[in-house]
């Protein structure tokens, strides 16, 4: 009865090993540019997986998106991509399914939106004349509040008069955490 119990307990074990070997497996996720984006940028969702089929749920505490199914783009990467114009700001959770023939598997990711703002606060002289030195006080807000800069995200500034860009004399000023 033992070598019985030992060919059913194998058998099993080996049709077991197969069917979790056949599973589709999401491998990885990323968001291009990332996965904090502001709003007007497009987002290109990337995901691996060794299934024939992706699809992403997305939603928010205040939005939910339709199915989006993603587009085969290489043998096991899927991509879509998502124009920020159309979300509101705020933290989305996206909700992937990832299929084959017979079986799926899910996985949860998150991605951002903020707002960011900009605007002339104080200009001084009032009155400005040909080659006069002005100063412009621009605030920048990220959804809402001032933008704290670092050494990493330090904002970058062009300056365009009369469609040519103009050099800046010093350096941007910022609430630096």
């Amino acid at each position: 009865m033992k070598p019985l119990g030992l060919l059913i307990g194998f058998s099993l074990y080996i049709f077991l090993m197969n069917v979790s070997l056949a599973l589709p497996v999401i491998t990885n996720i990323t968001f291009e540019p990332s996965s904090e984006i502001y709003m007007g940028e497009n987002l290109t969702l990337r995901v691996i997986c060794n299934g024939s089929e992706v699809k992403a749920k997305i939603y928010s505490s205040s939005t939910t998106l339709p199915s989006i199914t993603l587009t085969k783009v290489s043998a096991n990467t899927f991509e879509t991509a998502l124009w920020s114009l159309t979300l509101e700001k705020g933290s989305y959770t996206v909700n992937l399914s990832c299929s084959d023939e017979n079986n799926t598997t899910y996985n949860l990711t998150t991605f951002s939106v903020h707002e960011l703002e900009g605007k002339i606060t104080d200009v001084y002289p009032s009155k400005i004349f040909t080659n006069d030195l002005i100063k412009v006080n621009f605030e920048i807000r990220k959804d809402g509040a001032l933008l704290e800069c670092s050494e990493s995200n330090f904002p970058e500034f062009h300056v365009y008069l009369d469609e040519e860009e103009v050099e800046l004399e010093g350096l941007p000023v910022c609430n630096v955490n």
